[in-house]
């Protein structure tokens, strides 16, 4: 994301948060928090800002400026908090935008899966076992494990598996 895609708006809010707590910033300064608060590292705000770069680093390592960005940061979380709901609709307009067969079934398995309709493996009750048969012994659920047999063992069970 490049400083001029983000929208005009978070930068009244800086400008807003730092009115209410009376905070007196220039505009480069809210504009370098806005920047920080976007993600842009501290160089790279500072000249999108148009600030010095000891300045800008400066000014961030004040106590103000530090609860400003943090509650800007919480502000941006609280705004962008994706729920339940929000995927649903979103894989719904990929299920109905679908240009393929794959893309539809791979929006409605997404939306299955999110919904719980797909049994965890875990949930599935797999039950693994490890039944073989040595000179008409049937050994069950690994009762007699694989590192436990002889080589001659372990030889008659692959010729056994061969056949």
């Amino acid at each position: 994301m490049s400083p001029e895609e983000i929208p005009e708006g978070d930068f009244d809010h800086v400008h807003n948060a730092a009115v209410m707590a009376e905070l007196d910033f220039t505009p480069q300064q809210e504009r370098f928090i806005t920047l920080r608060c976007h993600g842009f590292g501290l160089l790279q705000a500072a000249r999108y800002a148009g600030m010095d770069p000891d300045t800008a680093r400066n000014f961030q390592g004040l106590l103000k400026v530090q609860r400003l960005m943090e509650q800007m940061r919480d502000m941006y979380d609280e705004a962008v908090h994706i729920t339940r709901a929000t995927v649903t609709v979103m894989l719904m307009e990929a299920h109905r935008k679908a240009a393929t067969a794959t893309e539809e079934i791979a929006a409605a398995r997404e939306l299955g899966k999110l919904h719980g309709l797909y049994k965890s493996d875990s949930q599935k009750g797999t039950n693994i076992t490890n039944n073989t048969q040595i000179n008409g012994d049937v050994q069950v659920n690994g009762q007699k494990r694989f590192e436990r047999m002889s080589t001659d063992e372990l030889l008659r069970i692959a010729h056994q598996q061969e056949a």
